[in-house]
């Protein structure tokens, strides 16, 4: 990028890939994109090489489905009951969604001036004062390679093991093995290997019907729990603090205990995933940060 604008044009030509202010009419049925998204992607400087499928709603649900809020603090309370206890785990869930919600806020307004998959590291290179720009850009590449590498690899690990917990559920002889676990772990693997390759087209309607699947069954679980529950006073839940951790304070535990919170929200990186699917999204500069 030239060191006086960050973001300046140099988009490199290839056929149907005009500049977006040469006056030729636009023939979507290209890859997908719209005008603003050719013009985005030649003021990066950046090649169009993936079909745009996904649309708002599609984001939306991309977006929705893998923060997995609900699915995710159901085996994440633990913690933050433990250390912190009732009071602990609704408090800290609040002020973490609304410290998560500042993150957001910014990540999406980058993401709406340069929406592209790279994200952080791109962002970086582009926003960061110029004397930092290269190294910064190269540690965050890395840092994020390394948390969707892990993250990844939670994902399935989480199914896998659910997997074989409903099935010693369902039946009690059943004696789980690890080396059972790891088959559920790598078979859950493949099966999301397979349909992202091959099942890339069809990906944003599945991903809509999964939506209308993850708002449903929020629902169904809250009314079973809402009905079916043995309910506590409104005292203990909102001012009832634990230390059961055998942490030296309270204020320590419930810190502690803030883990569940986070990782509700955090979430196998959460609403910034939209950002990392820019270049599959069309009108990805207002779809992105409003999916996020």
């Amino acid at each position: 990028m030239g060191k006086d604008t960050p973001l300046e044009t140099r988009a490199p030509k290839e056929p149907g890939y005009e500049d977006a202010d040469d006056g030729e009419e636009y023939h979507e049925s290209l890859r997908g994109y719209t005008r603003a998204d050719r013009a985005d992607m030649s003021r990066m400087g950046k090649t169009q090489e993936l079909r745009r499928n996904y649309r708002p709603l599609s984001a939306l649900a991309f977006t929705v489905i893998l923060q997995g809020t609900w699915e995710v603090l159901m085996t994440a309370t633990y913690q933050g009951l433990v250390d912190g206890g009732p009071a602990g785990l609704i408090w800290s869930f609040i002020w973490t969604w609304f410290g998560f919600s500042t993150v957001m806020l910014s990540l999406a307004e980058m993401a709406s001036m340069a929406p592209t998959a790279g994200g952080q590291y791109h962002w970086v290179s582009e926003f960061s004062p110029p004397s930092i720009q290269k190294p910064a850009s190269y540690f965050i590449g890395w840092m994020s390679t390394l948390s969707w590498q892990a993250g990844t690899a939670s994902g399935p690990f989480l199914v896998g093991t659910l997997i074989q917990s409903s099935a010693v559920v369902m039946y009690p002889d059943y004696s789980p093995t690890n080396w059972q676990g790891t088959l559920m772990v790598i078979a859950v693997t493949i099966l999301v290997w397979v349909l992202n390759i091959w099942g890339a087209r069809i990906m944003p309607i599945f991903q809509n019907v999964m939506l209308v699947v993850h708002v449903f069954g929020f629902l169904a679980i809250i009314i079973v729990f809402w009905v079916l529950s043995p309910r506590a006073s409104a005292e203990v839940t909102f001012t009832h603090f634990t230390n059961s951790g055998g942490w030296s304070s309270t204020g320590l535990a419930l810190m502690v205990g803030q883990l569940s919170a986070i990782y509700a929200c955090i979430c196998n990186l959460g609403s910034d995933s939209a950002a990392h699917m820019a270049e599959e999204i069309k009108d990805a500069g207002k779809t992105v940060p409003r999916a996020m």
